[in-house]
């Protein structure tokens, strides 16, 4: 499956919700909204698949870009790469859920690890929009 190529109106719920997105981190520049743009979909990526996590948050981050004068296509794929990343839950992703009893895991350890691992894809995600939208 893909993704729509849609385009929401500007009176869309999307669209409010970028306006309180760029309203409310505004103030810490266009690093602060895609920062939160990013981290809201590592979030939601935890709890929902990343196909869906990317078709909820991709919206609002291609009218967030626009607001700010970012690239929408970069802040796209900033949007696909984070919402292809969750490491923090063993039921965020197949592959996770599937060594979790086998090897012994518990949901402590892929919090430890994917904590880690996660701050650094936000961080160089978050980076490589900055310098290239």
């Amino acid at each position: 499956g893909r993704l729509g190529p849609g385009c929401p109106s500007p009176w869309s719920p999307p669209s409010d919700i970028a306006g309180l997105a760029t309203d409310g981190l505004g103030p810490f520049g266009t690093l602060g909204i895609v920062l939160g743009i990013l981290l809201t979909t590592q979030v939601l990526t935890e709890i929902v698949t990343n196909n869906a996590a990317a078709a909820v948050v991709a919206p609002i981050a291609l009218l967030s870009a626009q607001s700010v004068g970012l690239d929408p296509r970069v802040m796209a794929v900033g949007v696909a790469v984070t919402a292809s990343c969750s490491f923090l839950t063993p039921i965020g992703y197949q592959t996770n859920a599937m060594v979790y009893g086998p090897g012994g895991y518990r949901f402590a350890d892929f919090v430890r690890v994917g904590g880690v691992i996660s701050v650094v894809v936000l961080a160089t995600t978050t980076t490589m929009v900055v310098l290239l939208g």
